[in-house]
């Protein structure tokens, strides 16, 4: 190459060439022509540092690799940007199947500037080339922590490969930032993917891997290895149903896998249900090993109580340190200790440690038996034997922790804790006698700061949930506990949370409003001492608010009707307690013995159920029937229709009742009427639900000359029995009825409108909800109290045919469970459309 100094300057002919900039995307031959210029015109000795990148990338377009190598040897040697040349030259020597010179160079670039990132890239791959796996990781790992995209997918495939050797050697903590960091700037790879999940299952981040898993499940893109971690996340998760169906699929199909099988064995342990442990022991084939087998044998036995078993099945089995047998053992050891035979107890110890004299698990459950023994010494003896290897492990700083805490050494004891606050605990189980020792202290705020923030789906109310409710109560943090608990996924399946969750809710309900919604949302798993605790409190705050007066539930029927009546009957009693109120069917003369007889199993449960017959409480009740009804196919009024209208009044002059509440036979009540009855009517004798507007009401209302948005339906209605102006207004109904010159649109509910003209209180629309044939269950709106089938055909007709006749004829099954289905087809026949 020529040396002798050129007429115009090397500036000038790279600003020219266009190459100031590094070599632009020239054709093989445009580059040869530009460098054969440069050469027979300029020195290398002449370049800058950036003209010699330059002229390296110039030369390799040009596929002269010998004067890239001399443009990059000269640029090494210069001030600026080495750790560039460096890097282009480690680039040719890997090109040129020179890995050990490349991971030299690279090593040099990553010394002259550690903070660019592609030097430690190039690195793995040329150490990764020479099998050097280990060290090419920890060079990985260093170029991904930058979060740089890789110049080329040969570094993908390379990033892929170290993180591949790093997960087949155990080492998945390291992998999982590498997988993770593929997921990013790689293609998609749902291989990298699942085992991303599984590195960070390792990691115990497990939600981190359900969230990744889940969706790629949905959309079929998990393998069985896939599965196979989305079931042990969802186990983590607490969904052990999800968990244990996709753990038999996958072992299904690859049942001579050890590792499949294992996954099955730990979702099926995580699950905690001993009936699908006997399912899983009776099912042939080769599942489970016989050291599986014996195990899940053990924890079946334990989980029944019969530990004594557990430990003669223990007896023969070798107990090899490390294996799940072992842990099993060490379980079974516990419940004996649970059980109250701390012999038991401390023989399985002493096997354990004959079995493992440096583990350090059965040295902890000697202390155990001693610290429930109360045996002070012992305990301290056991604690001081802990061989020194161990003695900073998480697991002995709690023993001693606790045995402080027994002593009563208050100073000592936080001392430790502080200490277990700042180790990486092995479970969040460790945290439980820190939060008691809190609760000892009354350090309730602390508390109640840190169990919110621990709350998990491996919550245990037996464990610590008293402690918690304390907390709460002391502090008024319900709200704090209640959002911890509902952020856990799936806790409405967590028995546990589930129960500290209605506990807490139940605790904060200010009124009985906040009672209804609290038991609306608590699921049927309620022991029998809180459901009638809350069953006791609720009606008793329901009486406190409603004025400590009795109050009475009415309903009206006639023989076509009935049927309905007896199911709407049995829906609001489902949610009531046999005293919260007095009961009444209104009949016609001629079915009150037939009504008598169906009612009684009400009766028999302790529900106070009268049959009223109609000429009791009206007089000429045979003349009320309608004459006529608008657009109903045909359908007349019944004198039932005004039945309500003369019972409350009825109701009222008897002077026993408070409130009353009338619901119609074709309504569905699906929640505690409690709050409907306490309800603020703002001073009104009466609340019912406005009308829905149509063109029939409208023309009611002005017909009667009712304001537009005050005409109300009549399917539910709630008195005040004891207002003042209760007697005008029905008075005001009646008079409505008799008065021939008065024609009632829609008969009882218009006699009912004009008597109580402005004296209405709007009730909410969930107490009074229109179901169509066409609505959907689906459509219903949450919170929904009773829903009113107010549209021909009813859902009892052969002729409806819609979604929410479901909904009805389920009630109408479990009625018939209780009045007897013979008598249940009995009405039933009555019905005549």
């Amino acid at each position: 190459m020529n040396t002798q100094a050129p007429s115009t300057s090397v500036a000038a002919f790279f600003r020219d060439a266009r190459l100031a900039g590094g070599a632009p995307r020239l054709r093989p031959e445009e580059a040869a022509d530009i460098l054969g210029r440069f050469s027979r015109t300029y020195s290398i000795a002449a370049c800058s540092t950036d003209q010699l990148l330059a002229l390296a990338d110039l030369s390799l377009r040009a596929k002269n690799v010998e004067t890239a190598r001399e443009a990059l040897a000269r640029a090494v040697q210069m001030p600026q940007k080495v750790h560039l040349a460096y890097y282009k030259l480690g680039r040719l020597e890997l090109a040129a199947g020179n890995p050990d010179k490349a991971a030299e160079l690279f090593c040099w670039g990553t010394e002259a500037a550690p903070e660019f990132p592609f030097n430690w890239m190039g690195r793995a791959r040329a150490l990764a080339a020479t099998s050097q796996h280990q060290e090419a990781a920890e060079q990985a790992a260093r170029f991904v922590s930058f979060g740089v995209k890789p110049h080329a997918p040969e570094e993908l495939a390379t990033l892929a490969q170290l993180a591949d050797f790093l997960f087949e050697a155990g080492e998945r903590g390291r992998a999982g930032p590498i997988y993770a960091f593929l997921r990013q700037f790689g293609a998609e790879d749902h291989r990298a993917a699942v085992r991303l999940a599984e590195s960070l299952i390792s990691a115990g981040e497990a939600g981190q891997a359900l969230a990744m898993l889940r969706p790629l499940h949905a959309a079929g893109k998990l393998d069985a290895w896939g599965m196979r971690a989305l079931a042990h996340c969802e186990s983590q998760a607490g969904q052990h149903e999800t968990a244990l169906r996709l753990a038999e699929q996958v072992t299904a199909e690859r049942p001579d896998d050890r590792g499949f099988a294992d996954t099955y064995l730990n979702v099926l342990v995580l699950s905690r249900d001993p009936a699908r442990w006997a399912d899983a022991l009776d099912r042939p084939g080769a599942w489970l090993s016989a050291e599986a087998r014996l195990e899940l044998s053990v924890r079946l036995q334990v989980a029944r109580g019969q530990v004594s078993r557990a430990a003669a099945l223990l007896a023969e089995a070798e107990l090899r340190p490390g294996t799940r047998l072992f842990y099993a053992a060490i379980e079974a050891a516990y419940a004996a200790l649970d059980a109250g035979d701390p012999g038991l107890a401390s023989a399985l110890a002493a096997r354990l440690i004959d079995a493992a004299p440096d583990e350090v698990s059965p040295v902890l459950l000697r202390t155990d038996v001693a610290l429930r023994q109360q045996d002070w010494a012992a305990a301290g003896e056991a604690l001081r034997a802990v061989p020194t290897a161990h003695a900073d492990r998480a697991e002995v700083l709690l023993k001693w922790f606790e045995y402080r805490c027994f002593m009563g050494e208050t100073a000592e004891a936080e001392a430790l804790r502080v200490r277990l606050m700042q180790a990486e605990l092995p479970s969040r189980q460790f945290t439980l006698p820190m939060l008691r020792f809190l609760a000892e202290l009354q350090r309730w705020d602390e508390l109640a700061d840190q169990a919110c923030a621990w709350l998990g789906a491996d919550f245990r109310y037996d464990q610590i949930g008293y402690v918690l409710f304390r907390a709460a109560k002391r502090t008024g943090c319900h709200a704090q506990f209640l959002a911890a608990i509902e952020a856990v996924d799936g806790w409405r399946l967590l028995p546990g949370l589930a129960r500290l969750h209605t506990a807490l809710a139940w605790d904060a309900a200010s009124g009985l409003a906040q009672m209804e919604q609290v038991l609306a949302q608590a699921s049927g798993g309620l022991s029998p001492a809180m459901a009638q605790r809350m069953a006791t409190q609720r009606l008793l705050a329901a009486r406190a608010e409603g004025g400590g007066g009795r109050r009475a539930l009415f309903l009206c029927s006639n023989a076509n009707y009935l049927c309905a009546t007896i199911v709407a009957l049995h829906s609001a009693l489902a949610h009531s307690a046999p005293g919260r109120e007095d009961c009444f069917v209104i009949i016609d003369d001629a079915m009150a013995e037939l009504t008598a007889r169906v009612v009684q199993p009400f009766r028999d449960r302790g529900f106070s159920v009268t049959v009223v017959p109609a000429s009791e409480v009206v007089q000429g009740a045979s003349r009320l029937y309608a004459a006529y009804g608008l657009f109903t196919s045909g359908h007349l009024l019944a004198s039932a229709a005004y039945y309500r209208i003369f019972f409350a009044r009825h109701l009222q002059r008897t002077g026993r009742y408070d409130r009353a509440v009338y619901i119609d036979s074709d309504v569905l009540v699906r929640t505690p009427l409690d709050s409907l009855f306490a309800a603020d009517l703002a001073g009104h004798p009466l609340a019912a639900r406005v009308e829905t507007p149509r063109p029939e009401v409208s023309r009611a209302i002005a017909l009667h000359g009712l304001q537009g948005d005050l005409y109300f339906n009549s399917g539910v209605l709630l008195f005040d029995l004891a207002h003042a102006e209760l007697t005008t207004a029905l008075d005001g109904a009646v008079a409505a009825i008799a008065d021939e010159d008065v024609t009632l649109l829609f008969h009882d509910q218009c006699a009912l409108n004009l008597g109580f003209r402005d004296r209405f209180h709007r009730m909410g629309a969930e107490w009074n909800t229109p179901v169509g044939e066409r609505t959907r269950v689906a459509d219903l709106p949450q919170g929904v109290a009773v829903l009113h089938y107010l549209d021909r055909p009813k859902p009892w007709s052969a002729a409806y045919d819609g979604e929410c006749a479901t909904l009805w004829l389920e009630e109408w099954r479990r009625t018939a469970e209780l009045v007897g289905e013979a008598q249940a087809l009995e009405v039933f026949g009555l019905v005549e459309d």
